[in-house]
């Protein structure tokens, strides 16, 4: 029997990799990533707050996931503006920057610029179900 040592790559989200072009690879995914909390389904009867809370993960090589989050949220919720009983506009949704810490123990849709899930996913329960996606 002979004791062989391996290098082991560690991230900076403590996952380990047997290669640096691996570790690498997944240290620049973590930087293109961030995370936003979106609170929707806003009580239309009293204008009290929203039903839901959403976690999402947005993969971009460019400089403005907020704006991919917010063309998602557009497309999923169709208009930014929701009325109370009718007659009084409020928010429909609204998107918070987060810390990827935030989002530890929360169910995260990860959602790419150039594919944005807009079917099968109910906002109301907050569930998951099968992933199609749609080119934005």
């Amino acid at each position: 029997m002979k004791e062989v040592k391996q290098t082991i790559y560690e991230t900076e989200d403590n996952k380990q990799f047997f290669t640096k072009n691996e570790a690498e690879s997944h240290e620049r995914e973590l930087k293109n990533t961030k995370y936003f909390k979106v609170f929707c389904n806003p009580d239309l009867m009293e204008g009290r707050g929203f039903n839901n809370t959403l976690y999402f993960g947005i993969k971009s090589i460019f400089e403005c996931h907020k704006l991919f989050m917010e063309e998602y949220c557009i497309r999923k919720f169709n208009s930014k503006i929701a009325w109370v009983m009718g007659v009084q506009p409020i928010e429909n949704y609204i998107i918070c920057e987060i810390q990827s810490e935030e989002t530890k123990s929360k169910d995260v849709k990860m959602l790419d610029y150039r594919n944005i899930n807009l079917e099968n996913f109910d906002v109301y329960n907050n569930k998951l179900q099968r992933i199609k996606h749609e080119h934005i």
